[in-house]
């Protein structure tokens, strides 16, 4: 889907692409794959986390991003709460498929994070999100400290935000 929206369009050297994968017979073999995926794609040595150049993420209407799970009753789980490791598997209960995600660390060492978000059911939990920073959320915990966070949200999900916080509807 994203070579037939954004790279048939967006010219990118193919060799500046990382794919994550999962093809792998667990969701854990998987992430130990894309995890060594990401060492070879980027050259780390020992602790370095690879720098991508841009992140596009989305948000669900209950904070979650990446499939990384808020938490229930005030806990993050385990996978927000990763620091090690650069691909964790993602099995919930509540979710339909297990996959892969790449860790908080990962992410907010990006050059930039992109959000995508839209519908009226995402209104109140962007506004947790920008507005009051709401860190029981993982998408609120995705904050580069380097790099670029941009949201992007059409007029229903920007519906509870303000010009105060640049929202072009």
């Amino acid at each position: 889907m994203i070579n037939s929206v954004v790279l048939s369009i967006v010219k990118i050297p193919r060799e500046d692409i990382v794919a994550i994968i999962m093809n792998e017979s667990s969701p854990s073999k998987a992430a130990a794959c894309c995890e060594e995926e990401l060492r070879r794609f980027f050259r780390l040595a020992g602790n370095e986390l690879p720098v991508f150049r841009l992140i596009s993420l989305g948000i669900g209407a209950d904070g979650h991003t990446a499939s990384l799970s808020p938490g229930t009753h005030g806990s993050q789980s385990p996978e927000v709460l990763e620091k090690m490791r650069l691909a964790i598997a993602v099995e919930h209960d509540y979710v339909m498929y297990a996959g892969i995600s790449l860790t908080l660390p990962v992410m907010n060492n990006a050059a930039k994070v992109i959000f995508v978000v839209t519908g009226k059911s995402k209104a109140a939990v962007v506004k947790r999100v920008i507005r009051q920073r709401d860190l029981g959320l993982s998408a609120a915990r995705v904050e580069p400290p380097d790099g670029t966070l941009l949201f992007l949200a059409d007029s229903e999900a920007a519906l509870l935000m303000s010009k105060k916080y640049n929202v072009q509807i």
